[in-house]
């Protein structure tokens, strides 16, 4: 089976002769690449992809360096030989060596490429590092986007509605199947809106859990 990952080539490796030996790189490993483009990133954009980092020390010095040139977010296709879908994800990511350059091995990118004596998110490129994050990544620069957040949003707000229910809780028949309508509804999206076309879920974050159901006869 064909499995795919996000990948985003960073600013000063974008430029010149060094964007071509990094796609040669990429290609001689046994990669594909299935979509590309070179785009301009804006403090707002990465502050949209690195959400999680915004808060930390380093960010301030890395939102600047990621807008100090032109990025490149690719798609890159791997077949998997175990039938395994996260195979493109974990095999880019050991490709891509440590996240230091420094301390990278000399046969992975980081360790071949990467600016050993800058700042550590001068290495190269990016990887998505599960099915969560390749499916959210990848929707920011290749046209999901508003379609992919109403998506998340809709499970989790099941999702919470769910885990605020005790553990002992039951629903009446009409509730359970309006539950069950509602997560059905998610995963047939889910499997409309999976980056690699192949009608596989959608990841996020959580999953129906099972309910018990209320026996509308002892009511009467």
């Amino acid at each position: 089976m064909k499995t795919t990952t996000f990948a985003m080539v960073k600013p000063r490796f974008t430029a010149g002769p060094l964007m071509g030996d990094v796609l040669n790189f990429i290609e001689l490993h046994g990669f594909t690449v299935e979509e590309m483009k070179l785009v301009q990133l804006t403090f707002e954009d990465v502050a949209g992809f690195y959400k999680d980092y915004t808060g930390k020390p380093f960010y301030p010095a890395m939102s600047t360096y990621m807008t100090s040139g032109f990025v490149v977010p690719m798609i890159l296709s791997l077949p998997s030989p175990a039938e395994d879908p996260t195979y493109c994800i974990v095999q880019w990511r050991q490709l891509l060596g440590a996240t230091d350059s420094s301390k990278a091995l000399p046969d992975t990118l980081r360790g071949r490429y990467g600016n050993k004596n800058g700042t550590i998110f001068q290495n190269v490129a990016h990887g998505s590092d599960s099915e969560e994050a390749y499916a959210r990544e990848s929707a920011i620069f290749f046209g999901r986007d508003a379609a992919v957040l109403d998506l998340v949003g809709a499970v989790d707000r099941l999702w919470d509605v769910e885990q605020e229910l005790p553990g002992d809780s039951t629903l009446s028949g009409q509730e359970a199947t309006e539950l069950a309508l509602a997560w059905n509804a998610v995963r047939d999206a889910r499997r409309c809106l999976h980056p690699d076309g192949s009608g596989r879920l959608y990841p996020t974050r959580s999953e129906p859990k099972p309910m018990l159901v209320k026996d509308e006869q002892t009511k009467r």
